[in-house]
């Protein structure tokens, strides 16, 4: 969810260039947001094979539990 808002709060920034609702510690942080997405994905880019796994990625980074919960169950699966 908070990336969304991040995206939207971006978008309105860059592509609509609308300051007055923006504090420079908002700016800042969209930057320092936006900074560490670009800068991990360099760092990862041979992950992800398309866009889809990569927006897998972004709407499951936070649900940890879930996916590790999801994994035992498909093993169980697996193995009958």
């Amino acid at each position: 969810m908070w990336t969304n808002i991040c995206v939207l709060l971006r978008n309105l920034l860059v592509h609509e260039g609308n300051l007055e609702d923006f504090t420079l510690n908002d700016v800042y942080q969209i930057k320092s947001i936006s900074e560490g997405a670009i800068n991990f994905l360099f760092g990862h880019v041979n992950r992800f094979r398309n866009m889809r796994n990569l927006e897998a990625f972004y709407q499951n980074i936070g649900q940890k539990d879930w996916i590790d919960e999801k994994i035992r169950v498909l093993k169980y699966i697996k193995k009958i």
